[in-house]
């Protein structure tokens, strides 16, 4: 057998050559897992979590449209102000004797019942449910932008990791080669060797195809073209998040607080208003007039009328009953505004806790675990101690549990993005300390 030309000395040799040359992507990878892009290419520097969200402020369009449809109720509250305007008449005299007259008219139709002061009350409760959407467009876009922000940092980390897991797995494939050819090993273990490192290629080629995607989205998010190539840099795990929060502050702060549900409060002190303004709308309108009247003969007259208009036909019922069912409507909306929005805070809270669970448990057992082994497997496999199949199954398992452990920082970081938008400020006030607990 070709085993048997060589002696114990050269195979200790050559298994102490293969374990130096294995073990040396501890120093490799973890260099390459530290390294961050300090540019991209094109010069431009690497965009922080605070300069997305400004450029998402500054630059997204739905953002911008929310803003602008403040402007409809500020111009009908400044029309609200602006009179109606009077009508001008001419007649003609029909003379008694002989010739004709002519008679001109001006007239002006007067609100008396304070219409004009509800109409601009409900104006003014309009814009301010408009600013508080517009608001709560900013409180959404500011989560999506974080969440796709941590995934492409998250994504980042991924290709460094696969670029690290390919290198020490061509040190791998060599290992199996120079056995191979030493007679060390058969020419399966170098085969098995050679798909796994085909296999960590595929797998970075998805990660980046994911990072393409994230990053046309968040282009999309700041106002860039899809196209636009970005580096991210950050904090991977939001250290800030409270370990105990109250759930019942979080309610009571978000039911309070958060833009949607100022808006619809807002929204229902303006229909309030319309349907005060509809039941005022019965009261009929004081006109005045001036006329001026030139008689056949040339004798002239002025004179002034007084009158009002008959609610005989139209006393705006249907205005109010339409009223009545906006008022009953907004308040459906407030209740299930409400009830969506603790939904969304219990929802939040538990995704929460259980990515800070599946965090610890990757933190504190599985990634020691996984590095001891592909470690202790690369090794005896240099050595012969193992075979190929035990140890592409370690370094599998190692690149696995790095993934996994990355995919559970993105999972936390998401429900902690996600909490604060259903909450609608920063977790930090939110802290459960022990005196509160006792008392």
């Amino acid at each position: 057998m070709r085993n048997n030309r060589f002696s114990r000395r050269a195979r200790s040799i050559l298994g102490g050559t293969l374990v130096l040359r294995l073990l040396v992507f501890a120093t490799s990878a973890q260099a390459a897992q530290e390294a961050t892009a300090a540019e991209v290419p094109g010069g431009a520097p690497p965009l922080t979590l605070e300069q997305a969200q400004t450029l998402a402020r500054r630059n997204n369009p739905s953002l911008r449209a929310a803003r602008t449809s403040i402007q409809i109720p500020r111009a009908q509250l400044t029309q609200a102000f602006r009179f109606s305007n009077p009508a001008l008449g001419f007649g003609v005299l029909p003379g008694i004797n002989s010739g004709t007259g002519l008679s001109v008219s001006l007239g002006k139709r007067f609100e008396v019942a304070g219409q004009r002061g509800l109409r601009a009350d409900a104006f003014r409760a309009q814009i301010g449910a408009a600013e508080w959407r517009a608001a709560d467009v900013e409180r959404l876009l500011r989560v999506d932008v974080a969440q796709k922000f941590y995934a492409i940092l998250v994504s980042q980390e991924l290709v460094q990791l696969m670029d690290s897991v390919a290198a020490v797995t061509g040190r791998l494939v060599e290992a199996a080669d120079l056995k191979y050819r030493a007679g060390l090993a058969p020419e399966l273990d170098r085969n098995i060797a050679r798909i796994q490192l085909l296999q960590v290629q595929v797998q970075r080629a998805e990660i980046l195809r994911e990072l393409n995607v994230r990053t046309a989205e968040l282009n999309a998010l700041t106002g860039k073209p899809d196209e636009a190539h970005l580096t991210v840099v950050g904090s991977l795990i939001e250290e800030s998040i409270p370990q105990e929060m109250s759930r019942d502050r979080l309610e009571a702060h978000a039911t309070r607080s958060r833009p949607d549900a100022q808006a619809v409060a807002l929204r229902g002190q303006a229909v309030s208003r319309k349907l005060d303004l509809a039941r005022r709308l019965r009261v009929p309108d004081l006109i005045l007039g001036l006329g001026l009247n030139r008689e056949a003969d040339g004798i002239k007259t002025v004179g002034l009328s007084a009158g009002f208009s008959l609610p005989l036909f139209d006393r705006n019922q249907i205005g109010r009953d339409l009223a009545k069912v906006d008022q009953g409507l907004t308040a459906a909306q407030a209740e299930a505004t409400e009830l969506a929005i603790r939904r969304e805070v219990r929802s939040a809270l538990s995704r929460l806790d259980a990515a800070r669970t599946q965090l610890s448990t990757f933190q504190n057992e599985i990634l020691a675990l996984a590095d001891a082994s592909q470690r202790f497997a690369a090794a005896a496999y240099a050595r012969g101690e193992l075979d190929i199949t035990t140890a592409v199954l370690a370094q599998r398992q190692f690149t696995d549990a790095q993934a996994g452990y990355l995919e559970a920082v993105l999972a936390f970081d998401e429900a902690a993005v996600e909490l604060e938008g259903a909450v609608g400020t920063s977790l930090t006030a939110f802290a459960t300390d022990d005196t509160e607990e006792e008392g």
